[in-house]
């Protein structure tokens, strides 16, 4: 699986990206049992977010990946987003 989230550090009023490849084993009863996961992180400013929206309804990717506005709480920061062309 692929991935990318931002969160913000209150303490060091800094937000990051961080993304990577995750690689996930399960047993017979659904269980996992192994995971490998390569993950980066990234410095970005409130600007550079793109995960950031007023109202996630709003956006033409997260509404592609059937998530709305009871899925995540994503609300506040900069409007930039991601968008399908």
């Amino acid at each position: 699986m692929c991935f990318e989230y931002e969160y913000f550090d209150a303490e060091h009023n800094q937000w990051y990206r961080a993304y990577g490849n995750e690689n996930w084993e399960f047993d017979s009863l659904g269980l996992m049992r192994k995971r490998i996961a390569s993950i980066n992180e990234a410095r970005i400013l409130d600007t550079e977010r793109r995960i950031s929206l007023e109202s996630p309804v709003d956006n033409a990717w997260l509404n592609s990946q059937g998530i709305g506005m009871t899925s995540l709480p994503l609300q506040g920061g900069s409007t930039v987003s991601y968008s399908i062309e």
